[in-house]
């Protein structure tokens, strides 16, 4: 049996802006689906300029998320040079899921006597985080381009080419079909976010800040 101590995972900051990122991307969702159409949520008829413009607020938040994290020194456990080890524990844990190895222990460790973390995250998360950071802006890209086509002309002058090549459309088609694709690409790893989340009980900390973690022996 692993000892655990109780710590404060997450700073009052952090999980405030945490929740407006899932509370505003929700939004943009529910929007997003009904202004192509795919289900009618009752929202106004403005639901393309709220769309815009809860757009604008998400990139703010998320901005100060970053700036949250690399504040606290907490990037530290995002490096891009952790990125195979990350990929290396997805192998590990599709291997326990489909019960070719056996489980896995949690890697988060805790030394009590630096007060310091050792290994503060799920390793998979790494890789997910690098995922949400790319495709969030290339939605911010592309949500640009379709709103302010005339300031983000140049967006139009690269994806042009390359949706000719692909599909032979260009243009504003080209540009929200990626932007479709991409949104749903991101729910898609939201979800995988969530149940990573829950398995592992990482739900509460980010809710009251505090966790029991396992001691680093």
């Amino acid at each position: 049996m692993v000892e655990r101590v109780k710590t404060m995972r997450h700073g009052l900051a952090i999980r405030i802006t945490h929740w407006a990122i899932v509370f505003e991307g929700a939004f943009l969702l529910l929007s997003g689906l009904q202004l192509n159409g795919i289900f009618y949520f009752g929202l106004p008829e403005i639901t393309y300029s709220l769309h815009v413009m809860v757009g604008f607020i998400f990139m703010a938040t998320a901005f100060f998320f970053l700036y949250l994290v690399i504040e606290g020194r907490d990037y530290k456990w995002f490096a891009f040079r952790r990125i195979p080890y990350s990929i290396r524990y997805i192998f590990t844990e599709g291997a326990y899921w489909f019960r070719i190895r056996p489980e896995i222990q949690e890697p988060i460790r805790f030394d009590t006597k630096t007060g310091q973390y050792r290994e503060k995250l799920i390793p998979s998360v790494i890789i997910v985080w690098w995922i949400y950071g790319v495709m969030g802006l290339l939605l911010a890209i592309t949500g640009l381009a379709d709103a302010f086509p005339t300031t983000f002309a140049v967006v139009y002058s690269v994806t042009d080419p390359i949706g000719m090549a692909l599909v032979g459309v260009g243009g504003l088609p080209f540009i929200l079909a990626v932007h479709r694709l991409l949104a749903v690409a991101l729910v898609a790893t939201v979800c995988l976010h969530l149940y990573a989340s829950v398995i592992y009980h990482m739900i509460p900390s980010i809710v009251v800040g505090w966790r029991d973690e396992p001691v680093a022996s």
